[in-house]
């Protein structure tokens, strides 16, 4: 097994391009046509990064650890969105709990947030400042995902490296040891993408084989197992006592606990191993405790957890079978998945988005507060062209480059504040965005690549 030490750029922050856009006090009626919002112009305090026009990312939703990425952890209120620059032009985002990973179109990366667990690849925490820009120096990258707390990249010889937060063996390296700096991931092929989810990553080979690593955890890890999932709920019920109801949900059922037991997972390993079961592979996302994965042909694949009937097999509870990839049957040809908490999205190739799993605060989108295990279409007012799953709440960006939102919004995540509007189960726009071109969710953070201005 080898290692690497990248280097970093510390402390690098937005260019004085950036604004901070706040939304109003009238949100509930910004469906319909308004003024333009205040805009605060952010000055950088050490040298910007090389700043292109060709696109921006919005930011919205919780700010307690920097995850907007605006060099400060205010939570405003009314909800904060953040246009930010790209630094340089940024083609991928994916959002952890409390952090960011961007990868430029140069193959660059960015990280910003919570930098305590490792996740944003810095060596010395103590030179961190929450929710400024770090920039790593790895080879040139082709993919990226944020998981719980750890991250993992891969590079254009497809190699993968990872850094972080490793109770679970979720690094691959071997050991349970935390990595503050990135590490590559020895013993694979040749790999294409990456994705990652709580304790456990995923990765596809370039013949469209299934890689996985993590889910492994030492008799003092599973201690500190309740310790994370407390932190968790610390990270997202910091405004109000509303969010007790993530420990437990409507039914009472602890949905940590059962989500993360390893046996329901089909590895529990340190270093990577071939998944049975799966063959061309095209993309795949990971919840917190199950894999959704597309075949070449459109077929959706799922694996892991179904406490809520988040696999889509029209039942729930299915216990050790878990472990056994099965064809969700009911879905028509599927372009993408996405994997939230304990929900699941699939947007067909047609347009149209489908959801199943978990609904405690609407994140099904279906305009009803049932659990489902068998994929219901979401009614929408136009063409689906991407969709996006978080803690709870999920994104849709349309054809004309609307986002829209379900689900809970205890942090803004759906444009509007928790005062105004606690949860939706009914698909709501996103006021005030700029028109989007992808969209991405991740913990109580949300985010969508938009055009430059």
């Amino acid at each position: 097994m080898g290692t690497s030490a990248p280097k970093l750029k510390l402390g690098i922050v937005l260019p004085a391009l950036a604004v901070l856009v706040l939304v109003g006090a009238n949100v509930l009626r910004q469906l319909a046509p308004r003024s333009a919002p205040n805009i605060t112009e952010v000055r950088p305090a050490i040298r910007p990064l090389d700043v292109s026009t060709d696109s921006q990312f919005v930011a919205w939703g919780a700010n307690a650890y920097g995850q907007l990425g605006l060099g400060h952890t205010k939570q405003l209120s009314p909800f904060q969105s953040a246009v930010l620059p790209a630094a340089p032009a940024i083609r991928k985002v994916s959002l952890g709990y409390g952090y960011a990973i961007a990868e430029s179109d140069t193959g660059k990366i960015y990280t910003w947030g919570d930098p305590r667990s490792g996740h944003l690849g810095i060596n010395n925490r103590a030179n961190a400042d929450f929710g400024k820009f770090i920039q790593l120096e790895l080879p040139t990258a082709t993919a990226i995902a944020a998981g719980a707390e750890h991250s993992a990249v891969v590079t254009s010889d497809g190699a993968v490296y990872t850094f972080g937060l490793n109770t679970g063996g979720q690094l691959g390296i071997g050991t349970n040891n935390i990595a503050f700096t990135p590490v590559r991931v020895e013993d694979l092929p040749p790999i294409k993408s990456v994705a990652a989810g709580y304790r456990m990553t995923v990765a596809i080979d370039e013949s469209g084989g299934l890689w996985g690593w993590g889910a492994s955890c030492s008799d003092s890890n599973r201690r500190s197992l309740k310790m994370w999932l407390e932190k968790v709920a610390d990270k997202l019920s910091s405004l109000d006592p509303y969010n007790n109801a993530y420990s437990v949900d409507y039914e009472g059922r602890n949905a940590q606990s059962d989500c993360v037991n390893e046996e329901l997972i089909p590895f529990q390993t340190k270093t990577p191993v071939k998944m049975e079961g799966f063959a061309d592979i095209v993309s795949v996302d990971v919840g917190f405790g199950h894999i959704l994965a597309v075949t070449r042909d459109g077929a959706v694949e799922s694996v892991g957890c179904n406490v809520f009937g988040q696999l889509g097999w029209g039942e729930k509870d299915t216990g050790p079978a878990s472990r056994i990839p099965r064809l969700i049957s009911s879905l028509p040809k599927i372009s993408a998945v996405a994997a939230g908490y304990r929900h699941s999205l699939a947007l067909s190739v047609d347009g149209t988005v489908y959801s199943w799993g978990s609904n405690a605060f609407g994140q099904l989108g279906t305009q009803n507060y049932d659990e489902s295990s068998t994929p219901l279409k979401v009614e929408l007012p136009r063409r689906a062209t991407g969709i996006a799953a978080g803690h709870d709440f999920s994104l849709v960006l349309l054809d004309d480059g609307s986002v829209w939102g379900f689900g809970t919004n205890n942090f803004g995540q759906l444009g509007i504040p928790f005062k105004e509007l606690e949860k939706s189960s009914r698909p709501l726009k996103i006021p005030n965005l700029p028109k989007a071109r992808s969209v991405e969710a991740g913990g109580n953070l949300a985010l969508a690549l938009v055009a430059a201005r």
